[in-house]
């Protein structure tokens, strides 16, 4: 294997070991979706509200993508848990906050 390739798959590794904390989801408010709306807007990225979303068995009510307005590679995808807000962008590590509006806030200088 390449040194990049390995080091994909440590990521990919590093990613599987930290999601199972973060799986499953409920639907964002209303005022979380506004938030997210005027923010995507603002910040020129598509938002993409998926229902009933499924990844490794686990259940979402409903995830938020975001994406480059040019680009079809989500960057971003966030789902509201029990106790918080999680965002795991493309490439790298979760990360949980209590709030919708904390994690646009670390959500901005990535995009």
């Amino acid at each position: 294997m390449t040194p990049r390739a390995s080091g994909m798959m440590d990521r990919l590794d590093h990613k599987q070991a930290i999601a199972p904390k973060y799986r499953g989801g409920i639907a964002f408010t209303v005022p979380e979706l506004l938030m997210l709306t005027a923010w995507a807007e603002f910040h020129a990225l598509r938002l993409v509200i998926e229902l009933d979303h499924c990844i490794d068995g686990a259940e979402y009510e409903e995830v938020a993508a975001l994406y480059p307005a040019d680009s079809p590679l989500r960057q971003w995808t966030l789902w509201r848990a029990a106790d918080g807000v999680v965002a795991e962008p493309m490439a790298g590590a979760c990360f949980r906050e209590a709030c919708i509006s904390d994690v646009l806030q670390r959500v901005i200088p990535a995009c």
